[in-house]
């Protein structure tokens, strides 16, 4: 049976999102943290001081999956806790001077994966995909608020 241009655009689509995720996971090897250690460590980059839930919620992570992430970071001397001053029960997050070394690292990789990916793009390609991009965006958005509205 032959396939619809919108069933091979799916399946291209899919396999270009897990190549990339390989590559990516491939690259960041270098830098000797795991994935999701590198996206805790990440948003850490963003969000100095920051609390273990705020994590937790802002990567869609369990409690559980931050604090073993969090002991490993620190374990390997990536990020510290201090006590915050105005609450004994919460510990502030922040990147040691080894930590942004990573992180420093990470964005070498990224730049270079990003480069890569596109240079043998013209411009008006670039313009097209953004385009159709942007169109699956919105249409994606439209349905997570539509599915929100539902769940009301």
């Amino acid at each position: 049976m032959e396939r619809t241009a919108q069933q091979e655009a799916e399946k291209k689509f899919r396999e270009v999102h897990h190549l990339h995720r390989r590559v990516v996971e491939k690259l960041l090897e270098q830098t000797g943290v795991c994935r999701s250690q590198h996206m805790t460590l990440m948003y850490l980059s963003h969000h100095a001081g920051c609390a273990q839930t705020e994590i937790a919620q802002a990567l869609q992570m369990s409690n559980a999956a931050v604090t073993a992430n969090l002991k490993r970071l620190e374990a390997a001397g990536l990020i510290e806790r201090t006590v915050d001053s105005q609450d004994n029960r919460r510990h502030q997050l922040r990147i040691t001077p080894k930590g942004a070394a990573v992180v420093a690292q990470s964005h070498e990789i990224f730049d270079s994966i990003n480069h890569g990916m596109f240079q043998t793009l013209t411009n008006a390609e670039l313009e097209s995909f953004r385009c159709c991009l942007d169109k699956i965006d919105a249409q994606l958005r439209k349905m997570e608020s539509e599915h929100e509205n539902n769940e009301k």
